[in-house]
């Protein structure tokens, strides 16, 4: 039969859009085996290693939720190793399945588990590695830290506004430049406004040390503290001083159902790590991270129904003083043996800081 010129126009139109379908399907399927992978490859996982539970309350929660949210904003992909323990197997073993899960990028949020890794982390020179470590010779870490000197000073104005009984303790682990920056920036809080207090200071052992943590609360309850700060990991310190009825300000997180907590040191992880995210990953920086009252990524947070309209004031007035250039450690400071350390004129520099080993005059370490 013979076919018409329309027919076999229509017959032409089909084969070619046939052939057209076909041509296309086959560029998408070769895209997707040649570029999907590589899209896939290039999506980011981040690696975060923790000494404890996700869960456990302080350093690990604030750090786990930190990230997560940091991730979720960033389109990121979140991979947790948790309950490392402080040995360079255990720290070997993390990372390695990190590494195998496609981790580009690993945070190792504990000191001692740093120390643990340097060498490991040389074994994968595609991944870049974050420590939370100011040692500039520490060459295979992006380094980040925490600028605490500025809210441990404004936690030291809020108690000594509130001490009535001119006795303000604090808790730390053990001596070290990190501690002696924080106590010493509270001891000056304190006699900022209230010259005649004494801060009464507790060595606990360890960052979390149950037993002494306790006994330290016990200590300053005997000693007649009635606002105390510490700076240790977990819920041990400010359910004792709940229990022993001393005002507390807290570390990492806020406790609603304490009525004793006036304030908590807290910081915006989720903000630090999507700047870390952001700016450390395009190159490697040997400068260090840090988070400070400045860019708003640590700060203390009032409990507000805990404090007084002058004292939210003060705190106010001094927080905004410090944001205008305000030093804390400037002026003439004393060290409790009357050595001057710092001249009325002077300041003390940050390299100075990275190796403070004294207590300003005014502290006094319980038991000594």
């Amino acid at each position: 039969m013979k076919v018409s010129g329309d027919e076999q126009l229509a017959k032409h139109f089909f084969w070619l859009n046939v052939c057209v379908t076909a041509v296309l399907l086959a560029a998408i399927v070769i895209s997707v085996l040649q570029f999907g992978v590589a899209a896939w490859e290039k999506r980011q996982q981040v690696g975060l290693v923790l000494v404890g539970s996700k869960e456990d309350a302080g350093w690990n929660r604030v750090q786990y939720r930190g990230m997560q949210e940091a991730c979720k904003a960033l389109g990121y992909e979140l991979l947790l190793q948790e309950d490392v323990r402080d040995d360079e197997a255990s720290c070997r073993k993390a990372i390695r399945e990190l590494v195998e899960k496609r981790a580009k990028v690993v945070f190792l949020t504990n000191l001692i588990s740093l120390q643990e890794t340097r060498n490991i982390v040389k074994e994968y020179p595609n991944v870049q590695f974050f420590g939370m470590e100011l040692n500039p010779s520490v060459f295979e870490f992006k380094r980040y830290a925490v600028r605490y000197i500025e809210p441990c000073y404004l936690a030291g104005i809020l108690a000594g506004l509130r001490t009535k009984s001119g006795f303000v303790g604090y808790a730390a682990p053990y001596p070290g430049p990190e501690f002696y920056q924080a106590i010493n920036a509270f001891a000056l809080g304190v006699q900022r406004v209230n010259p005649n207090a004494e801060v009464l200071l507790v060595w606990t052992g360890g960052w979390e040390n149950d037993a002494n943590e306790e006994q330290a609360v016990r200590d300053f309850k005997a000693a007649s503290v009635d606002v105390m700060a510490y700076f240790q990991d977990g819920e041990t310190i400010p359910a004792a001083a709940e229990r022993a009825g001393i005002h507390f300000i807290s570390m990492y997180e806020m406790y609603p159902s304490y009525q004793y907590e006036l304030a908590a040191i807290k910081v915006d992880w989720k903000k630090s790590y999507i700047n870390l995210l952001r700016q450390k990953l395009r190159q490697f920086d040997h400068s260090a991270y840090w988070a400070t009252i400045l860019d708003r990524s640590v700060d203390i947070e009032p409990v507000m129904p805990s404090l007084s309209a002058r004292e939210r004031a003060v705190l106010e007035t001094e927080r905004w003083e410090i944001r205008q250039g305000k030093m804390v450690f400037a002026g003439e400071i004393f060290d409790r043996n009357g050595i001057r350390r710092c001249g009325a004129d002077e300041s003390i520099s940050n390299q100075s800081l990275l190796r403070m080993n004294w207590l300003v005059r005014g502290v006094r370490i319980l038991g000594n």
